[in-house]
Protein backbone atom coordinates (compact mmCIF):
# COMPACT_ATOMS: atom_id res chain seq x y z
CA UNK A 1 0.00 0.00 0.00
CA UNK A 2 2.81 2.44 0.86
CA UNK A 3 4.48 1.61 -2.44
CA UNK A 4 1.27 2.38 -4.32
CA UNK A 5 0.94 5.75 -2.59
CA UNK A 6 4.55 6.63 -3.44
CA UNK A 7 4.00 5.51 -7.03
CA UNK A 8 0.86 7.65 -7.38
CA UNK A 9 2.58 10.64 -5.75
CA UNK A 10 5.51 10.19 -8.12
CA UNK A 11 3.16 10.11 -11.13
CA UNK A 12 1.37 13.25 -9.90
CA UNK A 13 4.69 15.08 -9.47
CA UNK A 14 5.77 13.97 -12.94
CA UNK A 15 2.50 15.17 -14.49
CA UNK A 16 2.69 18.50 -12.65
CA UNK A 17 6.24 18.98 -13.92
CA UNK A 18 5.11 18.09 -17.45
CA UNK A 19 2.24 20.59 -17.22
CA UNK A 20 4.63 23.30 -16.05
CA UNK A 21 6.98 22.57 -18.97
CA UNK A 22 4.07 22.79 -21.42
CA UNK A 23 2.91 26.08 -19.90
CA UNK A 24 6.41 27.50 -20.31
CA UNK A 25 6.60 26.23 -23.89
CA UNK A 26 3.22 27.81 -24.72
CA UNK A 27 4.36 31.10 -23.16
CA UNK A 28 7.58 31.03 -25.23
CA UNK A 29 5.67 30.22 -28.44
CA UNK A 30 3.26 33.10 -27.82
CA UNK A 31 6.21 35.45 -27.33
CA UNK A 32 7.79 34.20 -30.57
CA UNK A 33 4.51 34.66 -32.43
CA UNK A 34 4.17 38.15 -30.98
CA UNK A 35 7.65 39.08 -32.25
CA UNK A 36 7.14 37.48 -35.68
CA UNK A 37 3.96 39.47 -36.16
CA UNK A 38 6.07 42.59 -35.77
CA UNK A 39 4.35 43.94 -32.71
CA UNK A 40 7.14 43.88 -30.18
CA UNK A 41 9.97 46.34 -30.12
CA UNK A 42 8.46 48.55 -32.80
CA UNK A 43 7.21 51.98 -31.87
CA UNK A 44 3.58 52.98 -32.25
CA UNK A 45 4.74 55.58 -34.77
CA UNK A 46 6.31 52.93 -36.99
CA UNK A 47 3.33 50.62 -36.58
CA UNK A 48 0.88 53.38 -37.52
CA UNK A 49 2.85 54.43 -40.58
CA UNK A 50 3.28 50.80 -41.71
CA UNK A 51 -0.45 50.19 -41.23
CA UNK A 52 -1.41 53.08 -43.52
CA UNK A 53 1.16 51.99 -46.07
CA UNK A 54 0.03 48.34 -46.00
CA UNK A 55 -3.69 49.09 -46.19
CA UNK A 56 -3.22 51.84 -48.82
CA UNK A 57 -6.38 53.66 -47.77
CA UNK A 58 -7.44 56.52 -45.51
CA UNK A 59 -8.13 55.19 -42.03
CA UNK A 60 -9.56 56.46 -38.79
CA UNK A 61 -7.66 56.07 -35.52
CA UNK A 62 -10.02 53.24 -34.52
CA UNK A 63 -9.32 51.38 -37.76
CA UNK A 64 -5.58 51.81 -37.33
CA UNK A 65 -5.77 50.62 -33.73
CA UNK A 66 -7.80 47.57 -34.71
CA UNK A 67 -5.33 46.71 -37.46
CA UNK A 68 -2.24 47.16 -35.26
CA UNK A 69 -3.50 45.47 -32.12
CA UNK A 70 -5.99 43.07 -33.69
CA UNK A 71 -5.78 40.12 -31.34
CA UNK A 72 -4.58 42.13 -28.36
CA UNK A 73 -7.76 44.22 -28.30
CA UNK A 74 -9.82 41.09 -27.76
CA UNK A 75 -7.81 40.36 -24.62
CA UNK A 76 -7.94 43.80 -23.04
CA UNK A 77 -9.74 43.29 -19.74
CA UNK A 78 -9.84 46.84 -18.50
CA UNK A 79 -10.78 50.19 -19.91
CA UNK A 80 -7.54 51.55 -18.49
CA UNK A 81 -5.46 49.30 -20.73
CA UNK A 82 -7.52 50.23 -23.77
CA UNK A 83 -7.10 53.91 -22.90
CA UNK A 84 -3.35 53.32 -22.80
CA UNK A 85 -3.43 51.91 -26.32
CA UNK A 86 -5.58 54.78 -27.58
CA UNK A 87 -3.25 57.33 -25.97
CA UNK A 88 -0.15 55.70 -27.47
CA UNK A 89 -1.77 55.71 -30.90
CA UNK A 90 -2.87 59.34 -30.55
CA UNK A 91 0.63 60.42 -29.65
CA UNK A 92 2.06 58.45 -32.58
CA UNK A 93 -0.41 59.92 -35.08
CA UNK A 94 0.29 63.41 -33.75
CA UNK A 95 4.06 62.90 -34.19
CA UNK A 96 3.59 61.59 -37.73
CA UNK A 97 1.32 64.50 -38.63
CA UNK A 98 3.74 67.08 -37.21
CA UNK A 99 6.67 65.47 -39.04
CA UNK A 100 4.73 65.64 -42.30
CA UNK A 101 4.75 61.91 -43.00
CA UNK A 102 0.97 61.68 -42.78
CA UNK A 103 -1.91 64.11 -43.11
CA UNK A 104 -5.35 64.09 -41.58
CA UNK A 105 -8.75 65.07 -42.85
CA UNK A 106 -12.01 65.78 -41.05
CA UNK A 107 -15.41 65.02 -42.55
CA UNK A 108 -18.66 66.58 -41.48
CA UNK A 109 -21.06 64.16 -39.86
CA UNK A 110 -18.35 61.64 -38.98
CA UNK A 111 -16.57 61.61 -35.67
CA UNK A 112 -12.78 61.76 -35.69
CA UNK A 113 -10.12 62.29 -38.31
CA UNK A 114 -9.04 60.15 -41.22
CA UNK A 115 -5.33 59.70 -41.78
CA UNK A 116 -3.32 59.05 -44.92
CA UNK A 117 0.24 59.20 -46.19
CA UNK A 118 1.47 62.62 -47.33
CA UNK A 119 2.11 61.36 -50.86
CA UNK A 120 -1.64 60.79 -51.25
CA UNK A 121 -2.14 64.58 -51.50
CA UNK A 122 -1.26 66.70 -54.53
CA UNK A 123 0.69 69.97 -54.56
CA UNK A 124 -2.52 71.97 -53.90
CA UNK A 125 -3.02 69.95 -50.70
CA UNK A 126 -6.00 68.03 -52.11
CA UNK A 127 -6.46 64.31 -51.67
CA UNK A 128 -5.79 62.35 -54.87
CA UNK A 129 -8.90 61.10 -56.71
CA UNK A 130 -8.47 57.41 -55.90
CA UNK A 131 -8.17 58.05 -52.17
CA UNK A 132 -10.92 60.69 -52.22
CA UNK A 133 -13.33 58.25 -53.88
CA UNK A 134 -12.54 55.37 -51.50
CA UNK A 135 -12.79 57.65 -48.46
CA UNK A 136 -16.11 59.11 -49.60
CA UNK A 137 -17.43 55.60 -50.18
CA UNK A 138 -16.32 54.49 -46.70
CA UNK A 139 -17.89 57.56 -45.07
CA UNK A 140 -21.15 57.04 -46.97
CA UNK A 141 -21.31 53.45 -45.69
CA UNK A 142 -20.78 54.70 -42.13
CA UNK A 143 -23.52 57.32 -42.49
CA UNK A 144 -25.92 54.78 -44.06
CA UNK A 145 -25.32 52.32 -41.21
CA UNK A 146 -25.87 55.12 -38.71
CA UNK A 147 -29.35 55.89 -40.03
CA UNK A 148 -30.60 52.32 -40.35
Amino acid sequence: MVNQIKLIESEIASLEYSIELKKNKIKKLKQDLFQLQGRKGISWTEKSYACLKDKNEMMSADEILSHIADYRLQNIETATKRRGYVTALSVALNKLTKSGKIKSEKHEGVRGLYYGLSEWWNSEDQLLAFYRYSLNYKIQQIKDAKYR
